[in-house]
């Protein structure tokens, strides 16, 4: 449905506590919204999780296609 909005998480465990940071902010905090007509065809998603403390990362990519199935 066109009007659905479609949620993403980017969720880490870590002490302290983690923040957010993104490259292109769509939305700030770990969760973002947006509704399916607002997106392209084809869109590439990073999620990063990076320990200052540690200096160690890890991520996640995905790649969201929308599309209309008529039955």
């Amino acid at each position: 449905n066109p009007e659905d909005l479609v949620f993403f998480e980017c969720i880490a465990d870590s002490n302290p506590p983690n923040t957010c940071n993104g490259t292109e902010i769509l939305m700030t905090g770990p969760r973002f919204e947006v509704k399916p007509y607002e997106l392209p065809q084809g869109k590439e998603f990073l999620c990063r999780a990076f320990n200052n403390m540690t200096k160690k990362q890890d991520e996640t990519k995905f790649t969201l296609v929308m599309a209309r199935l008529d039955t």
